[in-house]
């Protein structure tokens, strides 16, 4: 049976269409991911890392120098000293969350809790959770203390749309003493997708009512002096006389993220420099013996210092799958949130409107070469407008506009 010409189109336009959708959907599911990290890899090679930051971790040559973990909090405290007191630090941001009292140390921990709160320079953070608080947890408590931990102001000129409060229904349950005391806290939350890598950040959290900062967004705070920002349907803006900050998000219930926009690395774990938190130990007590210390405290002025872990030990290997790495360093995470807040640089991603009808229109330029070329024409001229628009995609990228 023969079919006729107009059926024929009919039968052709209804195979492409569906050829079409087949080819956006399996490309959104199985290879737009790779191809973002294939070109975030790429392209942040020679994206050098700012030089005010240092991370202080408790790594591998903490543990061997100063014994096995977990730590009482003494060395904490030590750490902090060392960098509040002896060192000219602008800012410290401690990537980490204290939930459970040591019951084998209480005395150090009696004396971590007071002190905490005598630390200035001090930015801590906090985890916000999708699950309520526990049944030891009064809720009504601790969100008041929670509004009590951020000095900055967040105009919200969002849509009413975005203005709702997170899907986060409480947040890390801290030991109460170390709650009240600590005097500022920023949301460490970022956001692994459904392949396990993380690629965006949460720079402002909606939760109770309150708007709360990221831990990199307070810290890049105290840093600058920028105490007032502005968050609208697209960018989160701040300024003053020396710095301004201008980040496109994207915003979700109650949630504006931004993409992360990653540094060179050289071993796999760290974009930043780093210090074991050994020699920090060390250093305070050379000072305090009127020694000469392992560490020279003017490494740390006008420094941003993020304080994490990362050792071969329990609960604190700490390393995240990232486009750049399998094995980032979460505290890098963190500090290069940070480090795209002082450079001003940030991903803008493109929206879905532009990644349907760009695969539109690459679709109908093949069918074109396909329709009126040879064979062989047409797979030559496809093969060069891939080649092209990869071009265009890798120059883009290396823009700062992920495509």
């Amino acid at each position: 049976m023969e079919i006729s010409g107009k059926k024929s189109f009919i039968l052709i336009l209804i195979a492409s269409i569906v050829l079409f959708f087949l080819s956006y959907i399996i490309g959104n599911a199985i290879f737009q991911n790779k191809s973002y990290n294939f070109m975030v890899k790429y392209t942040s090679s020679d994206n050098i890392p700012s030089d005010d930051i240092i991370l202080v971790v408790i790594d591998n040559k903490s543990l061997f120098e100063l014994g096995r973990w977990p730590w009482s909090r003494d060395k904490t405290i030590e750490i902090m000293d060392y960098l509040e007191y002896h060192t000219d630090a602008k800012v410290i941001a401690y990537d980490a969350v204290i939930m459970a009292p040591d019951t084998m140390n209480p005395k150090a921990d009696k004396i971590f809790y007071s002190n905490i709160g005598k630390y200035k320079k001090l930015v801590a953070g906090v985890g916000f959770i999708d699950e309520d608080f526990g049944q030891y947890t009064d809720k009504e408590e601790y969100d008041k203390i929670l509004s009590e931990k951020t000095d900055i102001t967040i105009e919200d000129k969002r849509s009413d749309k975005y203005k709702e409060n997170s899907f986060y229904k409480s947040f890390t349950p801290f030991v109460k003493e170390y709650f009240k005391n600590i005097k500022f806290l920023g949301s460490v939350n970022t956001y692994q997708d459904p392949d396990g890598y993380i690629r965006r950040i949460d720079q402002i959290v909606k939760y109770d009512d309150k708007l709360y900062p990221s831990l990199g967004l307070l810290t890049y705070s105290k840093f600058t002096g920028i105490k007032n920002f502005t968050i609208d349907n697209e960018y989160i803006k701040g300024k003053n006389d020396k710095y301004k900050v201008k980040i496109p998000i994207k915003n979700e219930k109650g949630v504006a993220y931004s993409s992360i926009y990653f540094y060179r690395t050289k071993d796999g774990a760290y974009s930043h420099k780093i210090v074991s938190a050994s020699d920090v130990i060390q250093s305070l007590r050379q000072i305090k013996r009127g020694q000469k210390p392992v560490l020279d405290p003017i490494i740390f002025k006008n420094k941003a210092v993020f304080i994490g872990a990362n050792a071969n030990a329990q609960a604190l290997l700490d390393i995240k799958r990232t486009p750049v790495s399998d094995t980032f360093a979460g505290v890098d995470i963190q500090a290069t949130n940070f480090n795209n807040l002082i450079d001003n640089a940030f991903y803008t991603t493109s929206s879905v409107y532009y990644d349907f009808f760009i695969v539109l229109f690459m679709f109908l330029v093949v069918m074109v070469f396909v329709s009126v070329l040879p064979v062989s024409t047409a797979l030559l001229c496809t093969s060069c407008a891939m080649l092209l628009y990869f071009i265009f995609t890798f120059i883009m990228y290396d823009n700062r506009i992920a495509i």
